[in-house]
């Protein structure tokens, strides 16, 4: 398919998650103890709905984008709340940034963002609790490789068993990136010239993370 056949694809969320459901091997899955963790809110909204089918426990992990001082439309890297971060390095050696001044930077990201947003969401629980359990990452879309890229290796330091990703759509460069680091990757559709990700839905309305404590 082309691009322009690819918008307005899903109706919305829930729409993007039943057709992340039909490519998913639901049966074997349930065999595993898995947990499927969100990398956004809007994320959050497709986890609960896969969680609910393959009988697993449901969570998210919050990041935050390191951006050019530059260009603030530039993501430099992301850090994740476990604190682990990664660097887009040919953005970075364009904008001649150095690696520390990302590392300071995303440690300040981390100290007067991320930290509240911890505090807000999880005020309960210092670390996720992946180890030796089989994690599905799930998104309602992504543009990059590098939040699910930051997602997985926070899951990997957090000792999971195996690390798999969901997307309804994401662009077809990516497709090979993730597949080169995921246990599994599984998508509804993979254009190979990118729109914003709305453009893949016909409602598309801003979430956000409700105020709970999650106990896990």
């Amino acid at each position: 398919m082309d691009t322009q056949t690819y918008k307005n694809i899903f109706k919305n969320r829930e729409d993007g998650a039943k057709a992340l459901l039909s490519k998913l091997p639901i049966k074997k899955m349930k065999l595993q103890k898995w947990i499927v963790i969100a990398m956004s809110a809007g994320g959050y909204e497709i986890a609960k709905i896969i969680a609910k089918k393959i009988d697993a426990d449901v969570d998210f992990i919050l990041t935050k984008k390191i951006k050019s001082d530059i260009n603030k439309e530039c993501t430099l890297g992301v850090i994740s709340e476990t604190k682990d971060v990664i660097i887009h390095q040919e953005l970075a050696s364009s904008f001649e940034v150095d690696l520390e001044q990302i590392y300071k930077k995303a440690n300040k990201e981390y100290q007067t963002s991320l930290l509240q947003s911890i505090k807000k969401y999880k005020p309960n629980r210092k670390n996720l609790n992946l180890k030796g359990r089989s994690v599905l990452l799930v998104d309602d879309g992504l543009q990059t490789s590098i939040t699910a890229m930051v997602c997985i290796k926070s899951a990997i330091n957090q000792e999971a068993k195996s690390v798999s990703i969901a997307i309804p759509v994401l662009p077809l460069i990516v497709v090979d990136e993730l597949e080169a680091i995921a246990d599994d990757l599984y998508y509804a559709c993979a254009p190979d010239s990118f729109l914003t990700l709305k453009s893949y839905y016909k409602s598309f309305k801003k979430v956000v993370y409700e105020k709970k404590i999650i106990n896990n």
